[in-house]
C-alpha cells in the first residue's frame, strides 16, 4: 500500500490485478445528513420521510452534482477525466466515487477536477431545485448553514482512495497529492446562517433493516441482490435497508444463512485478492468510506471471516 499526504489531502493507493480499472473515492466527514434522503435524490432509495437532515442532504447532493459535472458533464470533460459514471453515498461519512483508467495521470486528472469542484457555498441554485423536488421550502440562511458544514468538512480533511488495476509508485502518489491539494478551495458562505427546521423521523416499519455498516453492508447488499433479484436495497447510515416487509425479510435472512457455504466457496477463489477486490467493488458503488476500505485491505480477512461477519449481521 502506498500513501501520501499534502495539507488537508491524504491519498492511499492499492493494486489488485483482478480489477478491470481503478475505483477512486473521496470521503468527507459530514455528520447529520439524512442518508435515505440523499439516496432517494440519487435514485437508489424510495424514502419520502422528509426527515431531519434532508436540507443537508440536498446541499450534499448539489455538491455531488457539481463534482459529477466536472468529471463527466460533457463529452470533453469525460475525455479528459476518463470517467463515465460518478456515484455518491452516505454511511455517516459523505462519499463520492468513480471509476477511471488505471494510470497515474488519469487518476490525478480526475481527482484534481473533483476536488476543485468542492465549492458548496456556490451551489444555492442547485440546492433550491433539490429542496423543491423534496417538497421543502428554501431558506438562504439554512443553505448557508448546510453549505458551511460541507465547506468545514472540506477544510478539515479530504481523504482519497485509489484501488484497482494500477501500479502506484511513491513519487507519483506524492506528486498527485501536491496537485490535488492546490485545487482545494471550498470557500465560505456569506450572510446569516441558521440550522434547518426539524423534520419527521424516518419510518422503516414496512422495511427490513439489517444492522450492518462499512464493507460488510456492501457484501450483504450484493448477496441479497444475487439471491433475490429485483429486491431494492439501500445502504445508508441506518444500516442496510431491504424494501421488503419484516415477515418476508425474515424469510430472506433464513435463505441467505443457508446459502452461506456457497458464498464462502465463491469468495475463497479470490485468495489473496479477496480484500482488495471487496474494497474495489464497495468503493465503486459508493458504499464505504476511504478509511473503511483501507481497514479492509490492511486486515486481509479470509473468505470464512467475511462470511462470519455477514451471517452475524443477518
Amino acid at each position: 500500500m502506498q500513501q501520501a499526504n499534502k495539507g488537508r489531502v491524504s491519498i492511499f493507493a492499492y493494486r489488485t490485478k483482478f480489477a478491470p480499472d481503478v475505483a477512486v473515492s473521496i470521503s468527507l466527514n459530514v455528520p447529520g445528513i439524512s442518508g435515505c434522503c440523499l439516496k432517494t435524490l440519487c435514485g437508489r432509495c424510495k424514502c419520502d420521510c422528509n426527515s431531519t437532515g434532508c436540507a443537508l442532504a440536498c446541499a450534499a447532493y448539489a455538491l455531488f452534482l457539481n463534482v459529477s459535472s466536472a468529471l463527466k458533464g460533457d463529452a470533453l470533460s469525460s475525455k479528459k477525466s476518463k470517467v463515465s459514471t460518478v456515484r455518491c453515498g452516505y454511511t455517516g461519512t459523505l462519499n463520492f466515487s468513480w471509476n477511471t483508467k488505471g494510470t497515474a495521470s488519469a487518476v490525478r486528472v480526475s481527482l484534481a477536477a473533483a476536488v476543485k469542484a468542492l465549492t458548496p457555498c456556490k451551489l444555492f441554485s442547485s440546492y433550491k431545485q433539490l429542496m423543491k423536488s423534496c417538497g421543502n421550502k428554501t431558506d438562504r440562511a439554512e443553505f448557508n448553514h448546510c453549505a458551511g458544514k460541507l465547506a468545514a468538512a472540506c477544510n478539515a480533511a479530504v481523504d482519497c482512495a485509489v484501488v484497482g488495476n494500477i501500479k502506484p509508485k511513491s513519487e507519483h502518489l506524492h506528486k498527485m497529492a501536491e496537485v490535488v491539494a492546490k485545487k482545494l478551495n471550498p470557500g465560505s458562505c456569506k450572510g446569516s446562517s441558521k440550522a434547518p427546521r426539524s423534520g419527521a423521523g424516518c419510518n422503516l416499519e414496512s422495511c427490513t433493516v439489517i444492522k450492518a455498516n462499512g464493507w460488510v453492508a456492501h457484501v450483504i447488499k450484493e448477496y441479497v441482490q444475487s439471491k433475490a433479484p429485483g429486491v431494492r436495497v439501500c445502504v445508508c447510515e441506518k444500516g442496510l435497508i431491504v424494501y421488503l416487509p419484516p415477515s418476508q425479510g425474515d424469510t430472506l435472512r433464513t435463505k441467505l444463512k443457508k446459502s452461506a457455504k456457497v458464498l464462502s466457496k465463491r469468495l475463497s477463489k479470490l485468495k489473496d485478492e479477496l480484500a482488495p477486490m471487496l474494497a474495489y467493488l464497495a468503493l465503486s458503488n459508493g458504499c464505504v468510506t476511504v478509511s473503511s476500505a483501507k481497514s479492509l485491505i490492511t486486515s486481509k480477512p479470509s473468505a470464512s471471516a467475511v462470511v462470519s461477519k455477514v451471517t452475524g449481521a443477518l
